[in-house]
């Protein structure tokens, strides 16, 4: 303080002084008008720590979170979403329901939503929900969920639909890999093997790294008796993923039944069945391998 000047210090304190009644008033209103939560922010909190629990393994527990998510703010979309994903696993498809139907009533046309109720409404075998669902979907133009949908009625069992829905992505992205697998699964599953292929083809020609269509087109070539070209297509998914019993079933049993190289054959077969991933595909080399051991003599 400055004894030569009493004038500049009483100025000095009294602007102290009133700094800190400002700081001390500022603290005090914060406090007081503190807002509470609101049902949003609580249930995208819950949300969260239901999402948490279930990266933990924690099922249940995370199930309950998302439920209370939900009881806070149904239109919660991230909550609806979680929950169906759950719903869907344990084939709970009225509950999938219920809680993206509360969500898209206060979202309406939220594609992330839309797409699991249709799936849920086709399950449920529910058609006009589902063409409903469908429709908005549809007028969304996004290639992404078109090709989806396209599989969603195979699944259905009206494979024409299918096709005029993955011709609508195709024609939205000429380029898109994944909706030329969609439509060469569409032909596959129809058994139109040629038809197939040639969409497998385009779908590789796309993108080279597409583990499935190599698969696939190496599938239907097989069917179509062209071994060597199903051979080429195993080996360039064995490529992509060298460890995948997948390919080295299938690029297995096609080396010996043609026993081009029957030892890198049973190799590969070896390894399929030896292969920590439980499935089909070990199971089937398994089973291949155990036809291939010589049968004991009668005696």
């Amino acid at each position: 303080m400055n004894l030569n000047n009493p004038d500049m210090s009483v100025r000095r304190l009294s602007r102290t002084a009133l700094c800190l009644f400002a700081m001390t008033t500022i603290s005090m209103t914060t406090l007081a008008d503190d807002p509470k939560p609101s049902a949003t922010e609580t249930a995208l909190r819950l949300n969260g720590e239901g999402v948490a629990l279930l990266a933990k393994g924690d099922t249940e527990g995370g199930l309950a979170k998302l439920k209370e998510a939900l009881a806070a703010d149904p239109g919660c979309a991230e909550a609806a979403r979680n929950v169906a994903k759950l719903a869907f696993a344990g084939q709970r498809f009225e509950l999938a329901e219920k809680v993206l139907s509360d969500a898209l009533a206060v979202h309406p046309g939220d594609k992330g939503l839309l797409v699991p109720f249709a799936q849920a409404e086709a399950k449920l075998g529910r058609k006009e929900g589902f063409a409903k669902a469908l429709e908005q979907l549809k007028a969304a133009g996004d290639v992404e969920i078109l090709s989806s949908l396209s599989l969603l009625l195979m699944a259905q069992g009206n494979p024409a639909e299918a096709d005029k829905m993955i011709d609508a992505a195709i024609e939205l992205d000429g380029q898109n890999a994944e909706a030329f697998f969609n439509k060469g699964l569409i032909a596959e599953n129809q058994s139109q093997w040629e038809k197939a292929a040639k969409y497998y083809g385009r779908s590789v020609r796309r993108d080279p790294k597409f583990f499935r269509s190599w698969i696939n087109l190496g599938n239907v070539q097989d069917k179509i008796g062209q071994p060597d070209e199903a051979i080429a297509s195993y080996e360039k998914a064995l490529a992509l993923e060298k460890g995948n019993p997948l390919a080295q079933y299938n690029l297995g049993r096609m080396l010996i039944q043609g026993k081009r190289d029957v030892n890198r054959g049973v190799d590969l077969l070896v390894a399929a069945a030896n292969n920590p991933v439980k499935g089909a595909a070990q199971k089937a080399a398994f089973e291949l391998l155990t036809s291939l051991l010589p049968k004991k003599s009668e005696k």
